[in-house]
């Protein structure tokens, strides 16, 4: 596939230029300048969006590639989900040092920092641990998509066995942890997962990527609805049928900015939250405009003011 051709260049083309970048120095990275405060709330609405809705407990974290760097991230500093606010937003490199020395950093940092050095199409990294994906984790039945808001599963939700880990060199196995809380491990994941949108850790939860901050999110939310759906169908017997849309793959790609869904999760959790501007209202901070979800082709997906295509754990 040509797009699969392109990313795969891409990444090498990125994974020279981070290889220098690695060797520059130690110390605290200096920072890639200033971020769209919108961009920025809507990074911290995204870890009150996500426990609202049942896929975060506390645990788990998002982060988004820097707009102005795309060898740094940001994320929240290590808080539980709920409780995140604009000022928990910290800023890394991709070997995952902070820029602020200070900042305390979560124990699984190196999925994100991983993912974003060899998938140049990522900006941002939800890892989750909602019950339903991890329960479908622990068993080998493949995760397919039910309706058009899951289609990008078409592209495989790969499996990662903790297990594996022990066969890293000098790793002390997964009887010492199951958290990916090494580079080498965060780089196991990151090829697991492939180019595929989302990757099922057994025993454990679920890494997740997008375009965007609406995208990941989004996909993480319908991931988890997709565990309920599937498990009902396959529990009731018979013949299941999936979501098999090539025609529409080919003509819209599997990309989505869940526009209109994050327009209703923002209105949800914004009061809850306490943080956010008015003066932003439903504008998302990603230029460039998505299509599908159920926003569809015309609908608020295909809007210039889309997302879209283009310790504790």
């Amino acid at each position: 596939m040509t797009t699969t051709v392109q990313l795969r260049a891409a990444a090498v083309a990125m994974a020279l230029v981070l290889g220098v970048a690695t060797l520059s120095g130690q110390g605290s990275p200096t920072s890639a300048g200033p971020v769209d405060p919108l961009l920025l709330e809507d990074l911290a609405l995204s870890y009150r969006i996500l426990t609202d809705r049942g896929i975060m407990d506390g645990l788990g974290h998002v982060s988004i590639r820097h707009p102005g760097n795309p060898q740094r991230y940001l994320i929240s500093q290590n808080r539980a989900t709920g409780v995140v606010t604009p000022a928990d937003i910290i800023e890394l490199d991709l070997d995952s040092r902070p820029v602020n020395p200070n900042a305390r950093t979560y124990n699984e940092v190196a999925i994100h920092a991983e993912i974003y050095k060899i998938r140049p199409d990522v900006n941002a990294v939800v890892h989750h641990h909602a019950p339903g994906t991890v329960s479908w984790g622990m068993g080998k039945i493949p995760m397919l998509p039910m309706n058009q808001s899951s289609r990008w599963m078409l592209d495989g939700v790969p499996f990662l066995d903790y297990r594996d880990f022990g066969r890293i060199p000098g790793d002390r196995g997964w009887e010492d942890t199951n958290l990916v809380h090494t580079p080498a491990r965060g780089e196991v994941v990151a090829r697991t997962l492939g180019f595929s949108g989302a990757l099922l850790l057994v025993n454990h939860g679920a890494v997740v990527v997008g375009a965007s901050i609406y995208e990941a999110v989004g996909r993480s939310i319908y991931m988890e609805i997709n565990t309920e759906v599937q498990t009902a169908a396959i529990l009731r017997g018979g013949q299941v049928t999936y979501y098999d849309a090539a025609g529409e793959l080919r003509a819209t790609g599997s990309r989505s900015d869940f526009a209109r869904q994050w327009e209703l999760w923002k209105h949800e959790s914004c009061p809850k939250a306490g943080f956010c501007k008015p003066e932003f209202g439903d504008r998302m901070a990603t230029p460039g405009g998505g299509r599908g979800g159920r926003g569809g082709r015309g609908g608020r997906g295909g809007d210039a003011t889309g997302g879209g295509r283009g310790g504790r754990r």
